[in-house]
């Protein structure tokens, strides 16, 4: 079911066009737009008298910033730089929001679009795994040859888990250096309430050094109905006995994320880069759609609930349904979709609007870059393909943006090329 991990409290949030949603209904930030300032200001004057000030209270200036301000002082002179840095990722609300799937093959280039670089300035990290399941944590030969159960395969260790979840990390500590809390998350819906021992194992073996969280999605019903976030934490397990498997807990945490930020991405150059822009700009549009109806069902819980109270009913023929509290509205909506049908005021109503035209601008712009792209790869069997693929290979095998371990016709971009413009789909 679509939409059915809306957050509670996200009618609470401004409305935001620029958010990127999952197919689920989280929502999350931008990088681009956690930096942005809302407020712009131009000034020709420079405050002189700042690198007069004692130490401390230049830190105590800086400590004031926010996010959007720390990020434009982190380009400015080498002592604020590094200040603002040190700053601006130690900021407590923000969860970095990486793929699993990047880090379980290695962490190599190849395999993400993100900044490695400033990945490796990051704290706090939302590392999301799709959907963890033993064999995840299998070899290739060991998964393929698997039939029993997950917590069968936990408990006899099957396919080298234990030897592959102390690869992952590792791969961990190595591409994000300066990590200190990390929170493993997948999109299936859990009916138990407690952590399941795959992944209290994962989490049992990550370095003491790491704060480690766990962030389920539950639900009475796996498949339909709205579902909630739960957040477990690790912890020391006092009364613990030499057993290993004992020395940690899992406590649940009352005060969820509310602030996930989606990394930038590295630099697009050269021909790969001109199809990962395209792709990139592809799904940030599918993205910044879904979530338009995300805004539409807050903004008709704020206009009842925040800062009144105005009980109101569902305007679907035959509907029954009246919201009397806030979140109320927001479930109905997810179980029938009955909101489609609803009507904002006007004013709201032109503001919708005006994002739709500029997501058809978008979408516009996207097949702008499309076209020449499709131009200089051409079509199969053509001399201009040929060339042009080679131009491909080749910045994959010499560019350090695109490196990883297997040969050059294992690369995923290469089949990944090939597979959506045939489909054309990215």
């Amino acid at each position: 079911m679509s939409n059915r991990a809306i957050a509670e409290g996200n009618w609470k949030r401004p409305l935001d066009f620029s958010l990127h949603s999952t197919f689920y209904g989280e929502l999350f930030s931008p990088f681009s737009s956690y930096v942005r300032q809302t407020v712009r200001s131009e000034s020709t004057e420079t405050f002189g008298q700042y690198a007069k000030l004692p130490t401390e209270l230049q830190l105590r200036i800086l400590q004031s910033c926010d996010a959007a301000t720390l990020f434009q002082l982190m380009h400015t002179s080498r002592s604020m730089r590094i200040e603002a840095k040190k700053l601006f990722f130690s900021n407590r609300r923000a969860w970095y929001l990486v793929h699993a799937d990047w880090l379980l093959k290695g962490g190599h280039p190849a395999y993400t679009k993100l900044d490695l670089d400033m990945l490796a300035c990051v704290e706090q990290l939302n590392l999301d795994f799709s959907s963890m399941r033993e064999r995840t944590w299998m070899t290739l030969q060991g998964s393929g040859t698997w039939i029993g159960t997950e917590d069968e395969a936990v408990a006899t260790g099957y396919g080298g888990m234990d030897e592959q979840i102390r690869i992952f990390w590792g791969t961990v500590q190595r591409r994000l250096p300066q990590l200190k809390h990390i929170v493993l998350s997948d999109e299936a819906t859990r009916t138990e309430r407690r952590p399941p021992a795959l992944w209290k194992k994962v989490g049992q073996m990550c370095p003491a050094s790491i704060d480690v969280s766990f962030y389920f999605l539950h639900g009475d019903d796996p498949y339909n109905g709205r579902c909630k976030r739960t957040w477990w934490r690790r912890v020391i397990n006092q009364t613990a006995t030499h057993d290993a498997n004992a020395r940690y807990d899992w406590e649940p945490c009352s005060e969820l994320p509310d602030l996930v930020v989606i990394p930038p991405y590295h630099k697009f150059r050269g021909p790969v880069g001109s199809f990962e822009r395209y792709c990139a700009k592809y799904a940030d549009h599918n993205a910044r759609r879904r979530a338009t109806r995300k805004q539409r069902i807050a903004t008709m819980e704020r206009l009842h609930f925040h800062q009144t109270h105005q009980p109101f009913g569902c305007s679907a023929p035959d509907c029954t349904a009246w919201f009397t509290q806030p979140e109320e509205y927001t479930t109905h909506a997810i179980e029938t979709r009955h909101d489609e049908q609803d009507t904002l005021p006007e004013v709201y109503e032109s503001v919708f609007a005006e994002n739709d035209e500029k997501l058809k601008q978008l979408r516009k712009d996207i097949k702008d870059l499309e076209r020449p792209f499709l131009e200089w790869w051409d079509v199969e069997g053509s001399e201009k393909r040929e060339v042009a693929q080679r131009e491909f290979v080749h910045q994959l095998e010499h560019d350090p943006l695109y490196a990883q371990k297997e040969p050059v016709e294992k690369h995923p971009l290469l089949s990944y090329i090939h597979r959506s413009l045939d489909d054309d789909d990215c």
